[in-house]
């Protein structure tokens, strides 16, 4: 039996999130970069083909091409944020357990089940945006409910239906330190993403006071950053996260003995 299958304080956690996010860089890393590396092209691709301007009648112009590439740009994202968040569920799942585990096994693990991991991480993302655009409190508490929709859907092969009761089950208790989780994660990736978007604002704001078109290269640096952004830090909030879902089965489960019976069945 691994012995990280034990209840864990926050400290703890936070601990062997860095602890397997350090020893399998490479690999939490590639399963997130690979399907945001269709994100970046599509995003550099929209910057090559729709320059900015300040020319009002050619922005009249090219607007519903604009609009389509938002769509296009949209559609990719969404489509990659799901396939990077279940390979990268799959994959810390591994290392918790103690398997071995590799960017080809991470997608190989939820592959014939990419349209029902996508459908679910859409539908959630869509309901928790709107409680937060009603009211930001809301949001949060959703948030944090189903916290583990997508460990339950990926790790126990639940529907969306399934996957929201057993999250709120599972996060009922530990909603605070999972909010504590959410909070640093959210102030990691502000400090590192403040260190490209700084310099793309104040380039903005110098175009705009001149009245010119916004520097392309600003563009360009404000999406290369994204992508940089999310590969290195996005997998963290899933380390953190599927360990915490896990931690909630050891503790409400007794999922270590589960587990430890398992290996012994044999």
């Amino acid at each position: 039996m691994t012995t990280a299958l034990r209840p864990l304080s926050l400290g703890e956690l936070l601990d062997r999130t860095f602890q397997l996010y350090r020893g399998h860089f490479l690999v939490v890393v590639g399963i997130v970069s690979l399907p945001h590396l269709a994100v970046l092209a599509a995003q550099l691709a929209q910057v090559v083909i729709h320059p900015p301007t300040r020319d009002p009648s050619r922005a009249l112009a090219e607007l519903p091409s604009q609009l389509l590439w938002l769509l296009i740009v949209l559609a990719v994202t969404l489509v990659a944020g799901a396939l990077a968040q279940s390979a990268t569920v799959f994959a810390v799942s591994e290392m918790h357990l103690e398997r071995p585990v590799s960017i080809g096994r991470a997608y190989a693990g939820i592959s014939g089940r990419i349209g029902g991991l996508l459908f679910i991480t859409v539908a959630v993302g869509l309901l928790i945006g709107l409680g937060t655009i009603f009211c930001i409190v809301p949001g949060i508490l959703l948030l944090l409910r189903w916290s583990f929709v997508l460990q339950t859907a990926v790790l126990e092969r639940a529907d969306l239906g399934e996957a929201m009761s057993r999250s709120a089950d599972l996060t009922s208790g530990d909603r605070g330190r999972l909010f504590m989780i959410y909070f640093l994660y959210f102030v990691l990736a502000l400090v590192c993403g403040s260190l490209w978007q700084i310099p793309t604002w104040f380039a903005l704001f110098a175009a705009g006071q001149a009245g010119t078109a916004p520097p392309t290269w600003a563009l360009v640096v404000s999406a290369v950053g994204g992508f940089v952004t999310q590969c290195l830090v996005g997998p963290l909030l899933h380390i953190a996260i599927t360990l915490s879902y896990y931690d909630a089965r050891v503790r409400k489960e007794a999922f270590d003995l589960e587990h430890m019976l398992a290996q012994l069945a044999p």
